[in-house]
Formats: C-alpha cells, sequence, structure tokens
C-alpha cells in the first residue's frame, strides 16, 4: 500500500498574489495572521523552527523528499493550476522539480479546475489584516481573479502538450502505464468526455496506454473516469453537516467532531467500481475564511494514527494501490502532517506507524478495529432511500413537463397567490431548474437555503444560507426536495410565519 499526499505548491510570490493582496502575498500570511476565535481554538499553526519555507528553494523540496522518505511516504498529488486560454500560476515548484531530476519525489497532478474568486479568503469578513490587503485588481469588480474557460480541441491539446514532459519522467505516478491525472470538480469542466478521449488518444501516440483518470468526490460521474476519489473531509463534513452534527459555535460556521467525520470516512462504502477512500490529518480553515469557516476539534496525531490504519486496510481490501491524505502542506485549511510547534513530528510518525501496523496485519482486519463491509440489507436499506429520492424527482419533472406543454408557469401561480418574495429550500437538481424559470418573472427570489450552502453559496447569485440561520423576511418558502416535505415543513413552522409549500402542491394548482 503507497501513500499519496495532497500538496499546495502556494508558497512562494507569483505575481498575481502580489497584484491582488500585497507584495510577496503567499498562503503563509494567511497562516501567520490567524487568531484563536474561541475557547480552545488552536490558531495560529506554526511550522517546527518557524520554517515559512519558499518553494522555490531547491533545498525546501530536497527537505521534504528526504521527509517522505523517511516516514514512508510514496508521493504527492500536486495541485495544478491552468486556466482559460493556457494560463498558469503556482506552476514553478511543479517546474523545478521536472528539472531537478535528483529530488525523489514520486508524483502526479490533481488539476483544480474552477475559477479564483476572492471568497477563498477572509478578507470578505473585514478581519484585522484585510485593510492593507484587499484586492486592488479583479474582474470587472465582480470578484473574479482567474475565469476558468475549458474551450474545445485546441485548447485541451495545449493543456495536454504542457503534460507531456511531466507525464513522460519517470518519477510521474502511473497505473498500468497510465499517468494518474486528477480532476478536483469533474462536473464543471464542458466537454469533458470528449476531452478524455482526446487525452487518451495523444497518451497513446505518446506510448502510454491513456491516461488514468480519477474524479474526485462526484460517484454520479463514475463511468466517465478510471477511478474515483472520496476526497476528504470535504465529502464527510457535509455528510454531517447533513445529519446535524454540528456542535453549537456562535464564533464560526460550522464546528464538527474529528471523531464523527472520521467515523463516515471508515464506514462509507461506495458502489462505483473502482474507489479510492482519502483521509486527512485535521481541518481548520479560518486562516483563510475567518468566522465563514469551518473547524472539525478535537483532533490528535494518535486519532489520526488509529484512523488512518482502519483506512489503509479499508483501501487494501478494496484492492487499492494508493491511499490518499489530505494534506501535506494545507497550513491555511489546518490540513498538514508537516512538522509544528504544537506536535513536532507527531503526524509523520503516525503515518509511518500505521504502515506498519497495516502491513503487519493484512487479512486480519478485525486486529485493528477495521470497519466491516456493510452486509446485503444496509445495502438494500440505503438503496431503497435513493430509489425514493430519485423516484420522486422524476414525478416532480413529470409534472412540470405537462406545465410548460400547457404554456403555464410556476411563477404565475406563485403570484396569482400573491407570494411575491420566495425562498427556495435546495437548491439541488430542481431548485435549480427553478430559480432559472422564476428570473424575470416578477417573482424575487430572496434566498436559497440548503444544507450544503458553503460548496454553493458563490454559484447562483443569490443568497444561499443554512437552515439554521435566520429566514428573511419571505411570502413561502418552497421546498423542491418533496420526498421530505413534512420534515421540512415540521422543522419551519417552529421558526417562520409564512406558506411552506411543497413544488409538487405548486405543480398541481398550475
Amino acid at each position: 500500500m503507497k501513500t499519496i499526499v495532497m500538496y499546495l505548491p502556494q508558497y512562494h510570490e507569483v505575481e498575481e498574489n502580489s497584484t491582488w493582496w500585497g507584495k510577496g502575498f503567499t498562503d503563509w500570511d494567511a497562516v501567520k495572521a490567524a487568531e484563536p476565535l474561541f475557547n480552545g481554538h488552536r490558531q495560529p499553526n506554526i511550522p517546527l523552527n518557524h520554517y515559512y519555507y519558499d518553494l522555490t528553494d531547491k533545498n525546501t523540496l530536497q527537505w521534504q523528499a528526504d521527509l517522505m522518505k523517511k516516514y514512508g511516504i510514496y508521493g504527492i498529488c500536486c495541485y495544478h493550476y491552468w486556466f482559460e486560454k493556457g494560463r498558469k500560476i503556482l506552476e514553478k515548484p511543479a517546474e523545478n522539480l521536472l528539472k531537478w531530476k535528483d529530488i525523489d519525489i514520486p508524483f502526479c497532478f490533481c488539476w483544480a479546475n474552477e475559477s479564483w474568486i476572492r471568497t477563498w479568503s477572509k478578507i470578505e469578513s473585514g478581519n484585522a489584516w484585510a485593510d492593507k490587503m484587499e484586492p486592488k485588481e479583479h474582474e470587472k469588480g465582480n470578484g473574479i481573479l482567474l475565469r476558468q474557460d475549458y474551450g474545445g480541441v485546441e485548447d485541451w491539446t495545449s493543456h495536454f502538450d504542457y503534460l507531456k514532459p511531466f507525464f513522460k519522467d519517470s518519477r510521474y505516478i502511473k497505473i498500468k502505464n497510465k499517468p494518474v491525472f486528477l480532476f478536483y470538480v469533474p462536473n464543471k469542466i464542458v466537454g469533458l468526455k470528449k476531452m478524455l478521449q482526446l487525452w487518451n488518444q495523444l497518451a497513446v501516440d505518446l506510448g502510454f496506454d491513456g491516461v488514468y483518470s480519477i474524479g474526485i468526490n462526484d460517484e454520479k460521474m463514475a463511468a466517465d473516469f478510471d477511478a474515483v476519489l472520496c476526497h476528504e473531509p470535504q465529502m464527510s463534513i457535509w455528510h454531517n453537516i447533513s445529519l446535524g452534527k454540528i456542535r453549537e459555535n456562535p464564533y464560526v460556521c460550522n464546528e464538527l467532531a474529528y471523531d464523527d467525520v472520521w467515523n463516515s470516512i471508515i464506514s462509507y462504502h461506495s458502489r462505483c467500481k473502482k474507489v479510492y477512500y482519502g483521509g486527512f490529518s485535521g481541518f481548520d480553515d479560518t486562516p483563510r475564511k475567518g468566522k465563514n469557516g469551518t473547524v472539525i476539534s478535537g483532533a490528535t496525531p494518535e486519532k489520526f494514527e488509529r484512523y488512518f490504519a482502519q483506512l489503509l486496510a479499508k483501501n487494501d481490501r478494496c484492492g487499492n494501490e494508493f491511499t490518499f491524505i489530505n494534506a501535506w502542506n494545507e497550513w491555511g485549511e489546518g490540513m498538514y502532517i508537516e512538522p509544528d510547534s504544537e506536535n513536532g513530528y507527531k503526524y509523520l510518525e503516525a503515518v509511518k506507524a500505521a504502515l506498519s501496523e497495516v502491513k503487519n496485519h493484512v487479512g486480519s482486519d478485525a486486529e485493528i478495529g477495521y470497519f466491516p463491509m456493510p452486509d446485503r440489507e444496509e445495502i438494500k436499506k440505503d438503496n431503497v432511500c435513493n430509489d425514493v429520492k430519485y423516484k420522486s424527482y422524476c414525478r416532480t419533472l413529470d409534472k412540470w413537463l405537462s406545465v410548460k406543454e400547457k404554456n403555464k408557469k410556476i411563477s404565475d401561480c406563485l403570484l396569482k397567490k400573491g407570494l411575491e418574495r420566495i425562498g427556495i429550500y435546495g437548491i439541488g437538481m430542481i431548485g435549480r431548474h427553478l430559480l432559472a424559470e422564476l428570473e424575470e418573472s416578477g417573482v424575487y427570489v430572496v434566498c436559497g437555503i440548503d444544507r450544503n450552502y458553503m460548496a454553493i453559496k458563490n454559484d447562483f447569485g443569490i443568497n444561499v444560507i443554512s437552515p439554521d440561520d435566520e429566514i428573511p423576511l419571505v411570502d413561502a418558502i418552497v421546498v423542491t426536495t418533496p420526498y421530505i416535505y413534512d420534515d421540512i415543513y415540521d422543522a419551519f413552522r417552529k421558526k417562520i410565519e409564512c406558506d411552506i409549500i411543497s413544488i409538487d402542491l405548486l405543480l398541481d394548482e398550475c
């Protein structure tokens, strides 16, 4: 079993960051400026011996390579930033590694295929260092710093041509003679299937057997990839939030328990044919997001060692070549195993100890506390829940098409009821279509309400809030998840005085 760590190449000066945030800005600025927001909140995180390194320094990469080898880490998955028309950023550490053949770090790339927006940072919340680091320049004042656009065949070929020397490097990680390449947000890539077909052919032309593509956290698109990576803790954060496992904390957006998140990771089993299960060391993104951040409390090296051993055993049982750790050096999100002033080398020692433990217990998973695969009844129950959900969606869409065939609109029904200001509960598949239909209709969407609000709050041009937040003044809330309408009705009836209407009821009345 080989361990791959996610790797952030942010720690060096680039022209764009200096332009947006101030001369010499790197992620270290956010890390140093972090403050404890509540009792027991451990911030700032400080590298051991205050080693705020520069990733353009060869000595830094050599130091990291030596540490990885000493503690049993196989290689890195480096975030790769490629934007429209071939614009790159933070590429220098990887390009230097390609040049420095004597540094023995097996590596692969994860394409962080999102636009860069200023909301990645806590600056928007008005923290202490905001004044001197207010971004000076961005696209038409809309907060977009670098726009992502996927282009067509010419752009895809240009992107592949840039990757060719990396793929050909003997240190580049490969599976079955295929260079491994991860996609961070697969569902945003326009023309993904055609792009992958092209890349596979171009890789074959180079002498490979294609590209080993791994999609992150999108099991619905599993058929498009060779494998899926459950990238943690992102997947399990939202799972725990949806279950209501949030600690009451007025100082941060979300606080979750380390044990709860890890138990979700270990106990989850995907039905996709090839899945890599990932883990994490810790998580606290308040250095970047301030009070809008999420904190996973209770992490210790000892807990990490125990959970990581279980994760290794789980991947081994699934026949996986790799286990991914998030992360080597995500200091701004509290995900790192590099030595720090609090724990020294203990997280690295935990990795080594867990690898040794699993190696000595292959074939006897129970001895390291491995969670068993779910039995047939558990899988059947899960499938029934999904079946109810998707049958409900089908019924709603069928009604909606019937309404459209009669040239009628939901907005007319709402206005007839005198409902001019609404909130939409559920900004998923149905909610997004409803939002699109109501544009320029005379019905004003005051807010979206969704458990997954942090992940989608910047995507739709409306205010998306948590169900636990105070609800703005609206005439009605339209529930786009009719299969759980009764639960939502009961929860909201206690906190608001307005109509709470299922979208199915609206469609019946159109």
